[in-house]
């Protein structure tokens, strides 16, 4: 009973949310559907290890991933990034299947001996091309 009153009021809740009303008043589509489809969220959080975020889950510091867990059929699985575990590497090992693709966040490019920094969207952008080959 209460959990039908619960989600009675949720959606009442979303009917009377500013995105739903002005949907509504301009006539406009949904900008999604509300099913759920499987996905990927990748949640990397720069020095957390998988230890210490299991013990944040344990003792209750991190509410909204436990609730992710245990309501929304969301999984965890760990990820052993190796070494260099910069977020260029591990992204490049995790989408491309290329492993140390970038040996740091900032570093010497071997062709010209140029410092660049992986935030530059040029250097970004040509690491990509490489990998997508």
């Amino acid at each position: 009973m209460i959990y039908r009153m619960e989600k009675l009021l949720r959606r009442m809740r979303s009917w009377t949310s500013k995105n739903n009303i002005v949907v509504w008043l301009f006539g406009l589509a949904q900008p999604f559907d509300r099913q759920h489809r499987r996905g990927l969220l990748i949640l990397q959080i720069d020095g957390l290890s998988h230890e210490q975020f299991n013990r944040a889950l344990m003792n209750g510091s991190m509410p909204f991933m436990s609730r992710l867990l245990a309501q929304e059929h969301y999984a965890l699985h760990s990820l052993y990034s190796g070494v260099p575990s910069s977020t260029p590497a591990i992204q490049g090992e995790l989408f491309y299947g290329v492993r140390g693709c970038a040996p740091a966040f900032r570093f010497k490019r071997p062709q010209d001996d140029h410092a660049v920094i992986m935030l530059e969207p040029g250097v970004a952008g040509d690491l990509e091309e490489q990998l997508s080959q």
